[in-house]
């Protein structure tokens, strides 16, 4: 049994190289070196056909998997990285007809509420509606079974394969294992689906998705009749723009497929879900933990030079508290490579971690104040961006700069509040109660959307959409 997918991979290619070494001493010397050869050359055509299809041989050989279970290691001393690891472990078990089955992943409205709950308790997960808190952002995590154990389960969605094309996909998203994974559309509840991410099938798509801030002055491709174009781009608007002349591309999209919440495709940098509560740690860790930190904030950062003027108002925050700078942009160093010393310098000696965008734009958030959820980290973020954070994620947990007129009202509350162990205990405990997923749901979403949105929509002009009063300057820096 592995615990990380490409363990699996690493000792089944071992396996086979093993296996074939000493098939192929015992076939030489009987009847059946022929057949070995045979099989093997038809296992290398067929790899090649997977090949073409985008898809490993290794890969496909983790659908057929029986279970899936997230394991949770609690260790409450040791903060090196995450309080709670979850490894998803790849169990496999013959049916009776000694055959592995798939396995389909249902959203909550697929399963009864007794076995929804059951199952997410055993994943360590609540249910999203047993909080009164509502966010886009915050789901109840898709449970993943054999079809087989889930009575009358029919695949949904028509029979024809709906082919999604990329224009210009650049390297990162081809290559990046998340998208991978949200790309194996036989986990979806449509799965009749399959990303292009060559572009060979440009042509003959149902769906071409562009990047817009890759495309430079490239021109308007021509268009099969019938054929969804759909505008992709995960940047804020002041780091990108549209090809010049911009009147040919004006009009020619149909969806988008961005951070946005009003997106077609909404696609944020993570999910949220809520941690069972059997899971949190008793009130007096929390405040053992608040009254060890010996810090107050700290900031990981290179890039020093942003549209939001986030490096200036720290520069005014450090006349009244003290911020630890490391990266570029400061005189401490904590490199990448460190990542789990790093989060545990943070969750052991610090108060507060600077979340600060690089740009004030609608509903632009990145993983800054996100990661320290990833990593369970028990420091409170402090954040500021053009994200509606008290509309999308829950209060308690997090310091919003936009609630103070400066630098210095934030730095005299963060004062206080560092100062009072009993309230930054509870701070920390309501920010534990929330995990990231490892996982997003856009490419689902994605097909079950070509699948069932028969309505015809053009955007009459995509950059007023994307660029016009999206983004802000800012005020706050005295």
């Amino acid at each position: 049994m592995c615990a990380v997918q490409t363990n699996c991979v690493d000792e089944y290619l071992q396996t086979m190289i093993q296996e074939q070494l000493r098939c192929t001493s015992l076939c030489m010397k009987s009847s059946f070196f022929i057949f070995f050869v045979l099989t093997s050359v038809l296992f290398l055509g067929y790899s090649g056909f997977l090949y073409e299809q985008n898809v490993s041989p290794f890969s496909l050989l983790m659908k057929w998997r029986h279970n899936v279970s997230i394991v949770h290691e609690k260790y409450y001393n040791d903060t090196s990285y995450n309080d709670t690891k979850y490894a998803i472990q790849i169990m496999t078990k013959n049916d009776s007809s000694n055959v592995t089955q798939s396995l389909v992943c249902l959203g909550p409205s697929s399963l009864d509420k007794t076995r929804l709950r059951s199952e997410l308790k055993d994943m360590g997960f609540e249910p999203a509606e047993d909080h009164e808190f509502k966010s886009q952002y915050i789901i109840t995590p898709k449970v993943c079974l054999p079809p087989s154990s889930v009575p009358d389960y029919v695949t949904k969605g028509n029979t024809r394969t709906k082919v999604i094309s990329c224009f210009n996909c650049p390297a990162w998203f081809n290559d990046s294992k998340l998208n991978h994974h949200n790309r194996d559309f036989r986990s979806c509840e449509y799965s009749n689906c399959h990303f292009d991410v060559t572009g060979k099938f440009q042509s003959t798509a149902d769906v071409l998705v562009f990047f817009v801030g890759y495309l430079g002055n490239t021109p308007v491709p021509s268009r099969p009749v019938g054929q969804i174009w759909v505008k992709a781009f995960w940047e804020s608007p002041v780091h990108y723009t549209y090809p010049v002349p911009y009147n040919r591309w004006k009009n020619v999209f149909n969806w988008t497929f961005t951070y946005r919440t009003d997106s077609d495709i909404f696609a944020p940098s993570t999910l949220l879900a809520w941690r069972h509560h059997s899971l949190l740690l008793t009130d007096a860790q929390y405040l053992e933990l608040a009254r060890n930190k010996t810090k107050m904030a700290a900031w990981f950062v290179s890039n020093c030079d942003t549209p939001s003027q986030r490096e200036q108002y720290v520069q005014v925050l450090q006349k009244y508290i003290e911020v630890d700078i490391y990266g570029k942009c400061g005189n401490l160093s904590c490199p990448r490579s460190a990542g789990s010393d790093c989060e545990s310098l943070l969750g052991k000696s610090y108060k507060f971690y600077i979340s600060f965008e690089n740009s004030l734009c609608l509903d632009y958030v990145t993983e800054k104040v996100f990661q320290r959820l990833a990593t369970r980290s028990h420091v409170i973020p402090v954040v500021r961006g053009g994200f509606n954070y008290t509309k999308y994620l829950p209060s308690g947990w997090f310091v919003n700069a936009e609630d103070f007129p400066n630098a210095r009202e934030l730095a005299v509350y963060l004062k206080g509040l560092g100062n009072d162990p009993q309230k930054y205990a509870a701070m920390l405990k309501e920010k534990d109660k929330l995990v990231t997923l490892g996982y997003k749901n856009d490419y689902c979403d994605f097909c079950e959307k070509l699948h069932t949105d028969q309505r015809t929509k053009i955007i009459s002009d995509i950059k007023e959409w994307s660029h016009k009063a999206t983004c802000y300057s800012p005020i706050d820096v005295t």
